[in-house]
């Protein structure tokens, strides 16, 4: 990776741009228009916006779950866990 970094090679880039027709869905009329930037992957932008959209819904709970994760130094699992789940809920609830 890093004689990609110093290299003078120039990469090529794909951008690939999904047209999504909302008719009424979420309330909403119209287009969306969604863009990505792409490296090597030979895919429809629908397969594109897809895979995107599971990838960050992916990261999205790993984020979720580092903001819950408990503050403790115990080594009892039995402790760390009640924290977890209440923390977990605290935030759940907080939202409502």
């Amino acid at each position: 990776m890093d004689e990609l970094i110093k290299s003078n090679e120039k990469i090529l880039l794909d951008i690939v741009i999904d047209v999504k027709y909302l008719k009424g869905k979420r309330g909403k009329k119209g287009r969306e228009n969604l863009g990505f930037v792409v490296f090597g992957v030979k895919w429809s932008p629908r397969k594109v916006s897809t895979v995107y959209r599971r990838r960050f819904a992916i990261e999205s709970s790993y984020r979720m779950r580092n903001l819950v994760k408990p503050k403790t130094s115990s080594k009892n699992a039995s402790i760390r866990y009640f924290y977890g789940t209440f923390m977990h809920s605290h935030l759940f609830f907080e939202r409502i």
